[in-house]
């Protein structure tokens, strides 16, 4: 399947941005399941763009904004083929052959990023065993699928009353939130159970009926041993398929914030962003 993929996004500030540059963390990844092909950034002010890679190998698009801007926009436009996907089952080793591997002191060094605590990704102890826990006696997979579901059925799905520096624990007292919110509760809790997980930013095939496919939706992938990292999103009852379009992932959403930077000015700033992703018949 071939999508066509449009972000736009709009800066304004009250008051003149005397130096400024912005970064920003939207192309879709090129991987085994999907291919990025003609692309392109263009911004207002016809500046030149400048990438680099950060530090889990994703594009960071990079613009000094000029001086005396008031207002800045964005805009993107790629084609990324996705691979079909037909259901990707994690259940390769035994249930026992996954427990050891994960409690191998090798395996928590090379994954130790996506298994300790992060600033976003922090549930206490209590939270955590509001939700089912990991044992031998269950597969990393199912247990993982069933995870899914009671982090899907604990939160009812709002906009506007969570932001993005809301936290697992702080959303985790109101019940409610929105992609991010619901990734980082999921995290949290498996990684409590040493099961390396991965907050993962990108794009929904629109027109599915799927929550969260008007912006960049968050989602996330768990390292399964023997199988790979497996997608999952607990915000719309869910494994990732060829629906979902990747765009980078990291520890939690500061890693994959689609847009950073730092800005010389007085006033508010206000941003916002849209986003249309177009099925190629």
């Amino acid at each position: 399947m071939e999508y066509i993929v449009k972000y736009h996004s709009v800066n304004e500030y009250k008051n003149y941005v005397k130096e400024g540059i912005l970064e920003y963390l939207i192309l879709p990844e090129n991987n085994n399941n999907q291919i990025v092909s003609d692309w392109k950034i263009k911004n207002s002010a016809k500046l030149e763009t400048f990438y680099y890679q950060n530090i889990f190998g994703f594009r960071i698009c990079r613009i000094r904004l000029p001086h005396y801007c008031s207002t800045f926009l964005l805009d993107m436009e790629v084609k990324v083929k996705k691979n079909k996907l037909g259901i990707v089952s994690g259940v390769i080793l035994s249930n026992e052959e996954c427990f050891q591997i994960l409690n191998e002191p090798s395996f928590f060094i090379e994954n130790h990023l996506f298994i300790q605590k992060s600033k976003f990704a922090n549930l206490s102890v209590a939270q955590i065993e509001t939700f089912p826990a990991y044992s031998p006696s269950q597969h990393l997979y199912y247990y993982l699928r069933d995870l899914n579901t009671a982090v899907y059925n604990f939160f009812t799905y709002t906009s506007g009353l969570t932001n993005v520096h809301t936290d697992a624990s702080e959303v985790f007292e109101l019940k409610k939130g929105v992609c991010q919110d619901y990734s980082h509760v999921f995290i949290s809790v498996a990684r409590h159970y040493g099961i390396p997980t991965r907050y993962v930013s990108g794009y929904l095939h629109q027109g599915m009926g799927y929550v969260g496919a008007a912006q960049m939706h968050a989602w996330v992938e768990c390292l399964i041993p023997g199988a790979g990292w497996i997608g999952f999103d607990p915000t719309n009852h869910l494994q990732s398929d060829e629906h979902y379009i990747k765009a980078a992932h990291g520890c939690d959403y500061a890693d994959c914030a689609p847009l950073k930077g730092v800005v010389r000015t007085n006033g508010a700033q206000i941003t916002n962003h849209s986003v249309v992703v177009q099925a190629q018949l």
